[in-house]
């Protein structure tokens, strides 16, 4: 209704596109954004929204050239630059993922999802020792997350620290009885330790 008495406010167009990507109404919430962009090309927020639908289509790339021209208007808005080191994650574009992610993390150290997905991303191209930082640091920051400790139990038990391992997943067991990862991985670091 707040649109008919004015179709060009950004801010209601971005809202509109919001509403509609919630709804899962991709292709017209990007539509509601384009209109926004066109009235105001430094909107960061309607580039980073339009990408976002983007990506939920699964048209990554241009999700990431919209990323781009948000990131072109404000370096340091942290919602593109996690979205954007998703996108490249899923494009198995790891070291570039890693890049964006040592940006939020300048700007917010204490992002656990972050250092967590960082993690993962350099345990997927085997730097398995940084990876354990980055998990160190997550669970430093959520030391009650059974995703963070499972996580860093995989990469222990890859590196044959079994013993290492088992201690993780007896505390995600303290903290979820009924996770059956842990137990199943906990049995196979008891079988080799």
């Amino acid at each position: 209704a707040a649109l008919k008495i004015d179709p060009n406010d950004v801010y209601l167009l971005n809202k509109k596109g919001d509403n509609l990507s919630r709804l899962d109404r991709f292709d017209e919430a990007i539509e509601c954004y384009d209109k926004a962009l066109k009235i105001n090309p430094h909107n960061v927020k309607a580039w980073n929204n339009k990408a976002f639908a983007l990506h939920n289509l699964n048209r990554l790339y241009e999700a990431i050239e919209c990323y781009d021209k948000s990131l072109e208007i404000d370096p340091n808005f942290i919602s593109s630059l996690r979205n954007k080191a998703f996108a490249l994650r899923t494009l198995n574009r790891l070291d570039e993922a890693i890049e964006c992610y040592d940006k939020v993390l300048k700007i917010d150290p204490n992002d656990f999802g972050v250092w967590n997905n960082k993690a993962f991303s350099l345990h997927e191209l085997n730097r398995s020792d940084e990876a354990i930082e980055c998990y160190d640091k997550a669970i430093e920051l959520e030391p009650r997350n059974t995703s963070f400790l499972l996580n860093k139990g995989v990469v222990l038990m890859e590196l044959d620290k079994f013993d290492e391992a088992e201690i993780l997943f007896t505390k995600v067991l303290a903290l979820d009885p009924s996770n059956d990862d842990a137990r199943v991985l906990k049995m196979e670091c008891l079988e080799n330790m």
